[in-house]
This record gives C-alpha cells, sequence and structure tokens, in this order.
C-alpha cells in the first residue's frame, strides 16, 4: 500500500502541478492579451491623436486660406474702386469756353498757355496742341497782330445732395 499511495500522491501532485501549469498559461495567455488589448487601445489612443492633429492642422489651413482671400478681396476692391475725395458733396463741371486773343510782339503759344491754361485741366503741352489745331497753325511762330482763337476753362460748382 504504501507504494499505492506513493502513486497516489505522485498522481495527485501531477495533476495539481498540470493544473497550476494550465492555470499559469491561461494566466500568462491572458495577460499576454491583456497586454495585446492594451497596446491596441494605446495604438487607437495614438491613431487618434494624429486623426485630430491631422483636422486641426486641415483646419488652419482652411482658415488661413479663407482669410488670405478675404484680404486679397478687399485690396482688389480698393484698388479698382473709384478714389474718394473729401469734398463728396461737391462736384465740378468743367465748362470750354473761347475768347479771341489779338497776338502781341514777343508773345508765344507756351506764354498763352500759361496765361489762359488756369484751371490745369489739360497739361501746358496739350494746351498749345489745342491752339494750334483751333487757327490752323502748324508750327510754334505766330505772327504779332493776328487774332488768335484760344481756349479757356471754368469750373463750375454743383452742390450734390
Amino acid at each position: 500500500m504504501s507504494q499505492m499511495s506513493t502513486m497516489r500522491a505522485m498522481n495527485t501532485m501531477n495533476t495539481m502541478h498540470a493544473a497550476r501549469r494550465s492555470n499559469a498559461m491561461y494566466t500568462m495567455s491572458s495577460a499576454g492579451r491583456r497586454r495585446d488589448a492594451g497596446s491596441r487601445s494605446r495604438s487607437s489612443a495614438h491613431t487618434v491623436r494624429i486623426r485630430k492633429a491631422v483636422q486641426r492642422k486641415s483646419r488652419s489651413r482652411f482658415f488661413l486660406i479663407a482669410i488670405l482671400c478675404i484680404v486679397a478681396g478687399i485690396m482688389l476692391g480698393m484698388l479698382l474702386s473709384p478714389p474718394q475725395t473729401s469734398e463728396a458733396s461737391v462736384s465740378y463741371d468743367v465748362k470750354t469756353r473761347y475768347m479771341s486773343v489779338r497776338v502781341e510782339d514777343g508773345m508765344t503759344l507756351n506764354a498763352l498757355a500759361q496765361e489762359y491754361n488756369t484751371e490745369n485741366v489739360i497739361s501746358d503741352r496739350e494746351y498749345v496742341k489745342e491752339v494750334q489745331a483751333l487757327n490752323n497753325v502748324y508750327d510754334d511762330k505766330i505772327q504779332s497782330g493776328c487774332y488768335l482763337t484760344i481756349p479757356y476753362y471754368e469750373k463750375e460748382m454743383h452742390d450734390m445732395f
């Protein structure tokens, strides 16, 4: 009996040992599973963080582009709009009038332009060309004693309501 009881005891010990091993394996495998689940959740959290960072970056790029488009539109509008004057309520009409002038000795077309082009509606050079065209004069020489038709400009002020 002693052999039998020894064998039984060994059998029991082997069974317990096997049970412990399988239990340890189960614990290890569940710990391994836990570890895998933890790494999955860690990688999942990491992926979520990366997605959010990419979304923030995309959103900030969108807003930057939108702001740049708005600023560009405002600047383009400012460039294309007519300039505003400080006298917005007053407008001027320029009237061209004509008069006849007798040419004196030493008088030139440039001197006439400086004397009669007082409103500076056009440049003196353009004024001289206009006088030449009106009087069929094709050079700068004018004869003393003759009469020239010359333009002069008047500004008439109108109130805008």
